[in-house]
């Protein structure tokens, strides 16, 4: 009996297992007419999911609700601490509510042998963070904002959009260069996506272009696992109502030879696979007004990068139906009108201003705040 209270004493004063927490996000990405992609990090590898449903102003708690797993190839992964749920078949045009969820995986064994542990979940208050409108399928106007060239300063995304209604916008472009090089994981929490988070990422999804900068840095070929595309990949397209937009990944800016990418480098022949790409998006548009992203602006500049995008992407967009390039890279605001070289405006945002896009139509208005003020129309 004496060691039974003996060991009752001890139990009682060994410290309580830290319950899992829910460390980072939730952060949108990935939005299409009928889908998203929601993830987060906790602080233990966990098994997730989400609740979510159509909000018509009901709570969350009015009824049961679907629900979607972090799955791969037919299992719910439970060893991951990063995580990543596809929602789909939701509505066009229409406003969900969601809530994440977190089991913590305790042991793994085999079937049969798994243990689990506390869950963790976001709140369940329809407060305005956790909800989301899906793009429209046929909407005139859209409207986004877009930041670049951040480099790391996540006290100025905060600033940026201090003053921006972000419940109008339908998605933030985050147009390169967001760090300098991408050396970790806490890192991408600390530098960027814990400011967006804070900004409008729970509510309004991230579209991601990566720039020269973030393909450098130990930890640079996990930068996608944190911004997903279906494509799987930094370039692709997509569409929000009557809008087409194409995504395109710059590479670096020097030759794939110089000393300072140690043997790593072959954008060439990335950015040739590219172009092949792209000459198959150009002929397969039937949207009335088309917008490409990119960071590094293919008419200035006399760099490798900027030469070798003059000569591959240039002459497929020319042909494509574009009627404005966003880009950045340059940290100075710049203006370049059609030419004999490029058939579309490009605009070139600095790395201190928010740029607001609203297109009605084919009517293009950007806002530009910051350390640049103005406004520029197409009509």
């Amino acid at each position: 009996m004496k060691r039974y209270l003996l060991f009752l004493l001890l139990l009682l004063q060994l410290p309580a297992a830290a319950q899992i927490r829910i460390t980072h996000g939730p952060w949108l990405t990935d939005m299409t007419e009928d889908g998203v992609t929601i993830m987060w990090k906790t602080d233990k590898p966990a098994m997730a999911w989400v609740e979510y449903d159509e909000y018509v102003g009901n709570t969350f708690y009015s009824k049961y609700h679907p629900v979607a797993y972090d799955s791969k190839d037919g299992r719910r992964r439970v060893l991951d601490t990063l995580h990543c749920v596809r929602l789909e078949g939701l509505k066009p045009g229409t406003e969900y509510f969601y809530r994440i969820f977190s089991k913590e995986t305790v042991s793994y064994g085999d079937y049969g042998n798994m243990v689990f542990g506390k869950t963790v979940a976001s709140s369940a208050n329809y407060d305005g963070p956790t909800h989301f409108r899906t793009f429209s399928s046929d909407a005139d106007n859209v409207c986004f904002a877009m930041i670049n060239d951040i480099h790391e300063n996540p006290e100025r995304i905060g600033k940026l959009f201090s003053g921006i209604d972000v419940s109008k916008l339908d998605f933030v472009l985050l147009n390169g260069d967001m760090f300098s090089t991408v050396n970790g994981d806490g890192q991408i929490y600390s530098k960027l996506i814990d400011a967006c988070v804070g900004a409008f990422a729970r509510s309004v999804p991230i579209v991601y272009v990566r720039g020269n900068h973030e393909t450098r840095g130990c930890y640079s070929d996990k930068l996608g696992d944190y911004f997903p595309t279906r494509a799987g990949r930094f370039y692709y397209d997509f569409n929000v109502g009557k809008t087409n937009f194409i995504i395109l990944d710059c590479g670096e800016d020097k030759p794939d030879t110089d000393f300072e990418y140690s043997g790593m480098s072959e954008f060439d022949s990335y950015r040739e696979k590219q172009a092949d790409w792209l000459k198959s998006v150009a002929e397969n548009c039937n949207h009335q007004t088309r917008i490409v992203a990119l960071h590094i602006p293919p008419m200035t500049g006399n760099w490798h990068g900027n030469i070798h995008i003059r000569e591959k992407f240039l002459p497929v967009l020319n042909s494509a139906g574009v009627d404005l390039m966003l880009s950045g890279h340059n940290h100075s605001y710049g203006l370049l009108e059609p030419s004999e070289n490029q058939n579309f405006v490009n605009i070139i945002n600095d790395n201190e201003s928010l740029m607001l896009v609203e297109i009605a139509g084919k009517n293009i208005q950007i806002t530009v705040s910051g350390k640049t003020d103005l406004v520029w129309k197409n009509f």
